[in-house]
């Protein structure tokens, strides 16, 4: 899982500006953190985007808060404890077993530090390649080598 030229500075930049930050970023379930917490970050940055009143999620799927199976979950706190930011990444399957992560979701309060978002991913990126997880995909990336042929392409 490594970051081609300046991706990867930028990503090392932002890792290390998460100690000046003065946060905690660690993996644990919804239940750990409070459900209600979680919810609280998620609407206060919804109320930040285009669509306020709805999830948008004509390429991703919905959020769901709660815990899901293989799903990892990885939040930021302050140094009074209080959540400022989460993670959330889907499991992609191979042969029955997880083999890679989606980055499904990210979210922030508004008055968070930006870099917040990037020093979490590098954490999860950390995590995932000292289990020595296959790749971390960024997008739809998942969706690129499908070698399925019994569905054809549409033809438009």
């Amino acid at each position: 899982m490594n970051s081609p030229g300046t991706k990867c500075e930028t990503c090392a930049a932002r890792s290390n500006a998460r100690p000046k930050l003065e946060h905690v970023i660690k993996e644990c379930n919804t239940e750990e953190v409070g459900i209600d917490n979680v919810a609280a970050v998620s609407e206060r940055w919804r109320k930040t985007r285009t669509y306020k009143s709805r999830e948008v999620c004509f390429l991703n799927r919905p959020i769901v808060l709660s815990d899901e199976v293989d799903v990892r979950k990885f939040f930021a706190f302050d140094r009074h404890g209080e959540l400022v930011a989460f993670s959330f990444f889907d499991p992609v399957y191979q042969d029955g077993r997880v083999t890679s992560y989606v980055a499904a979701f990210k979210r922030r309060l508004p008055e968070t530090d930006p870099l917040m978002c990037s020093a979490i991913m590098q954490f999860a990126i950390d995590t995932f390649q000292q289990e020595k997880i296959k790749a971390l995909y960024f997008g739809l990336s998942p969706l690129a080598d499908i070698e399925d042929k019994r569905f054809g392409t549409a033809r438009f």
